[in-house]
């Protein structure tokens, strides 16, 4: 079986968020590598930009469900620079896909926050 170039094997992509109308927490993401022997994935807590105002965004409920708290965001979340320069080195010139529009939202807001554009594709 003849492998695929090494951009053309799709990225899928999935976004926690504080709530459905909140701000992005958390980001991964995964592909296979070319050789088809290996899945290469890396994922990020966010750190809460200030100009978010995430407290009047944060859902309990949601909470309840990802388990991941406003405390631990603050502790252990890379800031969106940082998430960012890091996807764009990754997975430059990908095609990135996931199974909600409303994740297209919360990565849009990573790189907002970090005054960057996408090297990939969303789709």
């Amino acid at each position: 079986m003849e492998s695929l170039p090494a951009r053309s094997t799709p990225v899928f992509y999935d976004c926690e968020a504080s709530g459905l109308e909140g701000f992005v927490i958390e980001i991964g993401w995964a592909f296979v590598e070319p050789d088809g022997q290996k899945i290469s994935s890396a994922g990020y807590l966010v750190r809460p930009a200030l100009a978010w105002r995430i407290e009047n965004a944060w859902d309990e409920n949601a909470e309840s469900l990802h388990g991941i708290s406003l405390v631990l965001l603050r502790a252990c979340g890379r800031p969106t620079w940082e998430i960012a320069q890091s996807m764009n080195r990754e997975l430059e010139g990908r095609e990135l896909f996931s199974d909600s529009p409303k994740d297209e939202i919360w990565l849009n807001q990573i790189f907002e926050d970090a005054g960057l554009d996408p090297s990939f594709v969303i789709r």
